[in-house]
C-alpha cells in the first residue's frame, strides 16, 4: 500500500499530513510521561506535517515554534487537522469518505 498525504489549509498556512507510526509512538511515549501537557498534540501534528511534506516531496521549513505560531490565531485549527487525520486514516483503512 502506498502512503498518502492529505492537504490542509488553515489561513495562509498550507501543508500536508502523512501518517507515521514513529510520530504516533513518540506522542504516546511523551503523553505517558507528561499526560497533562496539551502542547504535545501540536508536536504530534507537527510530526505528521513533516511526514506529509516528505511524502509529497515538498519542503517543510517550519521549526516547531513557527508551526505552532502559524496555527495559533485560528480557533478551528485543531478541528481542521483532526478531520484531515480522520480522512487520511479512513483512506488507509479502505473506508468511504
Amino acid at each position: 500500500m502506498e502512503l498518502q498525504a492529505k492537504k490542509v489549509v488553515i489561513g495562509d498556512l498550507e501543508f500536508y499530513l502523512g501518517y507515521s507510526h514513529r510520530a504516533l509512538f513518540k506522542y504516546m511515549n511523551l503523553t505517558s510521561k507528561d499526560p497533562d501537557n496539551p502542547e504535545l498534540v501540536i508536536h504530534y501534528y507537527y510530526d505528521l506535517a513533516k511526514k506529509g511534506a516528505e511524502l509529497e516531496g515538498k519542503e517543510f521549513n517550519y521549526t516547531f515554534e513557527q508551526f505552532y505560531d502559524a496555527l495559533d490565531p485560528y480557533p478551528k485549527a485543531f478541528t481542521i487537522i483532526s478531520e484531515a487525520i480522520e480522512e487520511l486514516l479512513g483512506k488507509d483503512e479502505g473506508k468511504k469518505k
